[in-house]
């Protein structure tokens, strides 16, 4: 039903790589389904190495040029 996924304070974007640093000193990151060592983590999108389904079958949250 999606409802893991619409919800209205979750946004996605489009993008070639992604940057986090976490805001706090514990926790738990989850990289592609895979536990990642806690901190800052930067994941890289290998073009045409995956493949991302929209929700509403168009991209979202882009703004225009």
């Amino acid at each position: 039903m999606g409802g893991i996924f619409k919800q209205k304070h979750v946004r996605y974007y489009k993008c070639e790589a992604v940057r986090y640093t976490p805001l706090h000193p514990r926790g738990f990151i989850s990289v592609d389904g895979e536990r990642t060592p806690f901190g800052p983590v930067q994941v890289e999108v290998h073009r045409h190495a995956a493949r991302v389904l929209s929700l509403t079958g168009r991209l979202e949250g882009r703004k225009p040029l």
